[in-house]
């Protein structure tokens, strides 16, 4: 008897570890990372089109050249000389306008969301150093972008034809003491999934006024973060962000992501992490079920079992490439189902099928999946039922009484 059950339970470790390779092999596969078909797909795709775009906004920096009287070491006298001197020059007022126009680009066999934008960014900025200097800039690099165009500067309505990037230059030859400047910057990029403008990096110092007024093509898209006050209304076939705040400190940052197929992946990639504490739950009860109703399935119908359960998890994890979220689990849990209708009916006949196994496959594929979508409540609520089930199994006939711990009767 005993002999019967630790080879059973041998068999059952097995399956199981053959199960879980499958879906830790499917898990590889489904991230970001290099080693994954979409990982790889979406590096290279990147690099040519542009990735999720971040803008830092610019520093700005007063130059200028003070007399101070310095004790000369080969002299040893006083002497009066020329030194630079450079302040940060703060922003006193930003406003952002830019439109965002999506489109779907295709690349080998895969689909990103891409966008493209036009992008009108002012900023004035005071100079508190109580002296007249040049005013200087530095811009930024958006990181994720792999192409700018249009990109001009203009200050107080002369163009700037020596703009750079990553590097400082002057604007004004001579900015006066307590005067303020207006900067104009004009860009276009493209870029996939979000556009970040970083407005933390004004934090540490209060901003008097920030405006943005973000017009998208779209509504397939949502607000970077909720904390801000921004205002989002329909225009035409598309929406328009704005925002208008003073005096302002803030550690979030002003952004729009669209609604993306990486956000799917994260998803179906969270559900293959836990995929498998499913399959061990779903095991565990099938096996429980199945002895507290008398049953006597093979080792075979384990081995069903497990690829009935496994197939879901690694369809989702191919077809949410292609399809939509919910399009790939439903799709996996059809033919989870249909090889259930086909392997079940054998080993535990059609009554433990449509009373027990059907519900269970659903339970632990989609419902299982759901768990992710919902608060933890959800998750503990779900859990409460699997412990039941497999204590109600238990308690319904003593485990000495199922016919793994018994020998089979003569007819059997």
């Amino acid at each position: 008897m005993f002999t019967r059950a630790f080879v059973a339970l041998m068999w059952g470790a097995l399956v199981y570890l053959g199960g879980l390779g499958v879906l830790l092999v499917a898990g590889s596969r489904l991230g970001e990372g290099q080693s994954s078909s979409y990982g790889a797909t979406w590096t290279e795709f990147t690099s040519s089109w542009g990735g999720q775009i971040v803008v830092e906004p610019p520093t700005f920096e007063l130059a200028w050249t003070e007399l101070v009287e310095e004790t000369d070491a080969v002299l040893k006298q006083r002497v009066v000389v020329e030194r630079a001197r450079k302040a940060g020059l703060p922003v006193v007022d930003v406003n952002l306008r830019a439109d965002f126009t999506h489109s779907y680009q295709t690349f080998g066999s895969l689909t990103f969301n891409g966008f493209s934008s036009r992008h009108d960014d002012r900023y004035r900025v005071r100079d508190d150093a109580g002296v007249p200097g040049s005013l200087n800039v530095r811009f930024n690099w958006p990181a994720g972008a792999s192409i700018l165009t249009g990109y001009r500067v203009v200050v107080d309505g002369t163009p700037i034809e020596t703009a750079r990037l990553d590097e400082g230059f002057s604007l004004l030859p001579e900015l006066a003491a307590g005067a303020e400047a207006e900067v104009a910057v004009a860009w276009a990029t493209k870029g996939a999934d979000a556009f970040t403008y970083r407005l933390s990096a004004f934090r540490s110092r209060i901003l008097p006024h920030f405006g943005a007024r973000y017009r998208v093509d779209t509504d397939r898209f949502a607000l970077l973060r909720f904390g801000l006050d921004q205002v989002r209304e329909r225009e035409g076939g598309g929406s328009v962000v704005t925002v208008d705040l003073a005096d302002l400190s803030t550690s979030q940052d002003l952004g729009l992501r669209f609604a993306s197929q990486r956000s799917d992946l994260a998803f179906a990639e969270r559900v293959l992490d836990h995929a498998p504490f499913s399959l061990l739950a779903f095991l565990a009860l099938v096996f429980v079920a199945s002895q507290a109703a008398g049953l006597r399935p093979d080792a075979v119908h384990a081995l069903t079992m497990t690829a009935t359960h496994t197939t879901f998890f690694v369809f989702v994890a191919y077809l949410v490439r292609w399809w939509s979220l919910e399009a790939a689990v439903a799709g996996g849990t059809a033919l989870s189902l249909l090889l259930a209708a086909l392997f079940g009916p054998g080993g535990f006949g059609w009554r433990f099928c449509k009373r027990t196994l059907f519900p269970a496959v659903l339970a632990f594929t989609a419902g299982f999946s759901a768990l992710f979508l919902l608060p933890s409540v959800a998750e503990l609520a779900f859990f409460f039922v699997v412990g039941v089930a497999l204590l109600a199994g238990v308690s319904r006939f003593h485990p000495g009484r199922w016919p793994l711990l018994n020998e089979p009767a003569p007819d059997q």
